[in-house]
């Protein structure tokens, strides 16, 4: 009973040891793979800089936006999350509400709709509200494109200029400090 009690424990053993070696493995054959894919994408744009003769400015800005891009971990927003997908519609309608109400109400007009018609900001924040996170340097809107939303910064800085050709800075919007902006849009 004892010789196989010892085979038992040591094929339990060899199986244990063997599933965490592949683990391991498989951990470290994926991270091949991303640092190879983004070797390649690093390349790829070296690549086309210079195939197409691009200015030494326009080349190094494209790949300082390339490099903070990869690197940048942008916040968890509900879409990223799949159980919240698989929500009932009455949770994800109040998650919605207390998520993005406090955010919406530092606009003046929209804290005016919340104290005057409570039931038309909950259904904005249902229906009209979106999240999106930005890398550094990244384009929220361009010049001569139609505004049709109002934005909430909620982290950073964001930096407004006229025109692409002009790098003079008209706006300065920050979501933290005694000068901060919680919202902003074109009309």
């Amino acid at each position: 009973h004892e010789r196989l009690y010892a085979i038992v424990v040591l094929f339990s053993a060899l199986v244990t040891f063997s599933t965490f070696i592949s683990s391991i493995t498989t951990a470290l054959t994926n991270l091949r793979r991303v640092n190879a894919e983004r070797s390649q994408q690093k390349a790829f744009i070296s690549r086309y800089i210079t195939e197409n003769q691009l200015s030494l400015e326009l080349g190094n800005s494209i790949s300082a936006f390339a490099k903070s891009h990869s690197l940048k971990r942008r916040r968890v927003h509900r879409d990223d999350i799949q159980a919240f997908r698989m929500l009932p519609a009455s949770l994800r309608s109040r998650l919605d509400v207390e998520v993005y109400a406090p955010k919406m109400i530092v606009h003046p007009v929209l804290k005016h709709v919340m104290e005057m018609d409570r039931p038309c900001l909950h259904e904005l924040c249902n229906r009209a509200m979106n999240e999106l996170s930005l890398a550094p340097s990244q384009d929220l809107f361009t010049c001569n494109t139609t505004a049709t939303k109002v934005y909430f910064l909620q982290s950073g800085v964001l930096q407004y200029r006229h025109s692409v050709r002009d790098y003079s800075v008209l706006g300065k919007f920050s979501a933290t400090g005694p000068n901060r902006t919680r919202w902003f849009c074109e009309v």
